[in-house]
């Protein structure tokens, strides 16, 4: 994640709790393989960074840089949004968006 480039001032997170450690696996690959790519085609979709949590499996955090809050009313968002075959799988799941308030660089 290039946290963040000039266009680039919104972050959207999405957590996730999978139910089915035995489906868990191929979860991830529909998520990585496909799910992303097409969010990624997604105009103002900039990039996506997963995170699974540390000691609590089946939970994950999805970081999009996102050009602005618009890209939910792309066309093509409403056509590639959503969990599909995997919605019976996902216990519980929240979203949000943040808006950049205030970049500080590392000290060197």
């Amino acid at each position: 994640m290039a946290l963040l480039d000039q266009q680039t001032r919104y972050v959207y997170l999405l957590r996730a709790e999978f139910s089915d450690p035995a489906r868990e696996a191929d979860w991830n690959r529909w998520y990585e393989e496909k799910h992303v790519p097409e969010l990624l085609t997604v105009p103002g979709i900039v990039s996506c960074t997963r995170y699974q949590q540390r000691g609590a499996p089946g939970r994950y955090l999805a970081a999009y840089e996102i050009e602005g809050p618009d890209v939910f009313n792309e066309p093509r968002y409403r056509e590639v949004t959503g969990w599909g075959e995997w919605e019976p799988y996902i216990a519980e799941w929240r979203r949000a968006i943040y808006q950049l308030v205030e970049e500080i660089p590392a000290r060197t």
